[in-house]
């Protein structure tokens, strides 16, 4: 069983093998940047559930959701719901301030 994991590992080695400095520092840029999307798109998701919870717009989880989600999928979809989002964006709605 371990002759056959090690034959199929033997290919996927040989095709990228990150042996030099230049390699691995391709492969720490790449996972960095890989972080730091996912990081930006849980931001804007969290944006848009307060944001939407803020200007009572109905179901913001829900938004919330489909935002985060596309844009996590890399897709102009995303985007493309994101600036709908903005663009029926209401004013914030009078909160009863106790006297």
């Amino acid at each position: 069983m371990l002759e056959l994991l090690h034959s199929l590992s033997v290919p996927l080695q040989s095709s990228f093998p990150p042996t030099t400095a230049t390699g691995w520092l391709v492969v720490l840029v790449l996972v960095l940047f890989a972080g730091a999307y996912v990081g930006v798109c849980l931001l804007v998701a969290v944006w848009v559930r307060r944001d939407a919870a803020v200007t009572g717009r109905s179901r913001p989880t829900l938004w919330a959701g489909a935002v985060g989600a596309t844009l996590l999928t890399g897709g102009l979809l995303g985007l493309f719901l994101l600036a709908a989002y903005l663009w029926g964006r209401g004013p914030p709605r009078a909160t009863a301030v106790a006297e």
